[in-house]
């Protein structure tokens, strides 16, 4: 895995995966781990993201955008279907998009034909967020969850609500449960195995004090929290969900999707965070990449992510790293740690260690190399101030002297290391 802060010229020319060179223009971009492959501007302000087949669907306040990414190095807007009201949700499900318009409710547009999408139904009610499954789209108003049949998608109709004392800002449904992120409220967990009668079966709420977004896998839940970031909520028993972990990379997470053992979280202006979620009682950080605009949404398709990137339009970033360790307070560094992420200070430990049966290795001097091998600063024991070191990948050299009762031998250990901001 590898650290870069890109500081290009406003105009660049670029090579797309398909030998296709334009131009486009450039800001400068720190990531760890993640590279953008493509992006694509909407007409307004990119809100929401849902991607499906070859098409992503980006309901970005004037419309619905039809993005072609087929080719992820260059995407391209195909369609769009603007006579819906403020779109700020989508959800797809086979050949519907169903998109949430402020004042305008549910609309119903059919993406068969990607080119030339259309509105086939609408359904009356103020709701501002939407999830799909199973024949039924769940939908968010100021006073609860609504459950709405859509089996057929051209006369969609209410048959079930559950009131919530609070606003919600992010559904998804998992089985028989829809999950709700209740900002103040926590999560909330609600029965919706008789859809005509969902009712409220259990909540959490102790590091979910601002939670604005929810991602379900399996027995885990994912809660983006203002306050808290990533927070890991095993519902296993979806009636007791218990928070287990959490990860809080900067304040302002909106949004969560998880493909594998990674969970994207979008924080506004604060891009996208690639979380480790292998170990859901440990989250830490892999990746990010600082966006250009103001994250509202993600979409993750194994190691691809689609952010709703809001005047930015569709940003298309691929996660090509993995294995890195976060620096902790008093923590070594170690080789077998792999890469350690430093922020602002880098703690290395010398002293004596058991390198081989029967000798000791005498950490004597450590120093930071940058990636050509030049000597960057003499490193002591303990804290490192590396707030002035400019971010990338570094290597710290620990030279030692291994002791024994027989002989003396000179050795010296290399530890990769990322300074990032």
């Amino acid at each position: 895995m590898r650290s870069t802060m890109l500081i290009v010229a406003i105009l660049c020319m670029v090579t797309t995966s398909a030998g296709v060179v334009r131009t486009e223009v450039s800001v400068p971009v720190e990531s760890l781990g993640c590279r953008l492959l493509g992006s694509c501007r909407t007409r307004e302000f990119a809100q929401s993201v849902a991607v499906t087949g070859q098409h992503a669907y980006v309901a970005d306040g004037a419309g619905l955008a039809v993005i072609d990414v087929s080719d992820s190095g260059n995407p391209s807007l195909v369609a769009y279907c603007d006579d819906v009201g403020y779109v700020c949700d989508v959800a797809v499900a086979g050949d519907y998009a169903y998109v949430t318009a402020t004042g305008a409710g549910l609309r119903v547009i059919d993406v068969s034909d990607p080119a030339n999408p259309h509105e086939v139904a609408s359904c009356s009610l103020y709701v501002y967020a939407v999830a799909v499954a199973g024949g039924y789209a769940y939908l968010l108003s100021f006073d609860g969850l609504r459950v709405i049949d859509i089996s057929d998608p051209r006369s969609p109709r209410q048959v079930g609500y559950c009131a919530m004392p609070r606003s919600a800002y992010d559904v998804a449904v998992a089985g028989n449960y829809a999950y709700l992120a209740a900002f103040s409220s926590g999560l909330r967990v609600i029965d919706v195995a008789d859809p005509r009668n969902p009712y409220e079966v259990g909540f959490s709420r102790n590091w979910l004090l601002y939670t604005f977004g929810v991602a379900v896998d399996g027995t885990w839940a994912y809660g983006a929290d203002v306050v808290n970031g990533l927070v890991t909520v095993d519902v296993t028993d979806p009636r007791n969900p218990l928070e287990v972990g959490r990860f809080y990379p900067l304040y302002g997470a909106m949004r969560v999707a998880v493909a594998g053992a990674s969970a994207y979280l979008v924080n506004q202006n604060n891009g996208m965070r690639v979380i480790d979620v292998a170990d859901p009682q440990n989250p830490h950080e892999d990746g990010y990449y600082e966006t250009p605009g103001t994250d509202r949404d993600v979409a993750a398709i194994g190691t691809i992510a689609y952010v709703a990137d809001g005047g930015a339009g569709l940003q298309i970033i691929e996660f090509y790293g993995g294995g890195a360790t976060e620096e902790r307070k008093k923590t070594e560094v170690k080789r077998e740690t792999g890469t350690t992420v430093v922020r602002g200070v880098l703690y290395v430990g010398l002293g004596t260690r058991s390198e081989l049966p029967g000798r000791n290795s005498v950490m004597s001097r450590a120093v930071l190399l940058d990636a050509t091998g030049r000597k960057v600063k003499e490193l002591q024991a303990g804290p490192n101030d590396v707030r002035h070191v400019a971010p990338g990948v570094y290597f710290v050299r620990e030279q030692s002297a291994f002791s024994s009762q027989h002989s003396g031998l000179d050795a010296s250990r290399v530890t990769k290391v990322i300074v990032a901001r």
